[in-house]
């Protein structure tokens, strides 16, 4: 099996727009002895949408299984490195700068100093 036909699952996390969204690709063979292109996207924590694209080889799916990961990649989702956790990969976790605004409103609101 080829690093292409391995399962891509891509992240684009964005907390100031409150985006977390997925994006997962893999190449499967047909019991015809094509190939199939599966992808499943959507914000994270849901089951999302999914699609399969039919093709008659494996290189006509391997082309557009690069295409579509160069385009997410462009896109701002980034890949996650095999036993890395996703959250590790960015210098902050996701909900962290959600909570500091929290927080910061609950100071202000309140008066009090919360830890």
């Amino acid at each position: 099996m080829t690093q292409a036909n391995l399962p891509t699952l891509l992240f684009r996390i964005d907390p100031a727009q409150n985006m977390a969204r997925f994006y997962l690709l893999a190449i499967e063979p047909t019991l015809f002895g094509g190939s199939s292109l599966m992808r499943c996207w959507g914000r994270i924590g849901t089951k999302g949408q999914s699609k399969i694209d039919l093709f008659d080889t494996g290189t006509e799916a391997t082309e557009a299984f690069g295409k579509l990961v160069r385009s997410k990649l462009k896109r701002g989702y980034w890949r996650n490195a095999p036993g890395q956790c996703e959250l590790q990969a960015r210098s902050e976790p996701v909900g962290r700068s959600g909570a500091r605004s929290i927080r910061i409103l609950s100071r202000d609101k309140l008066g009090n100093q919360i830890a």
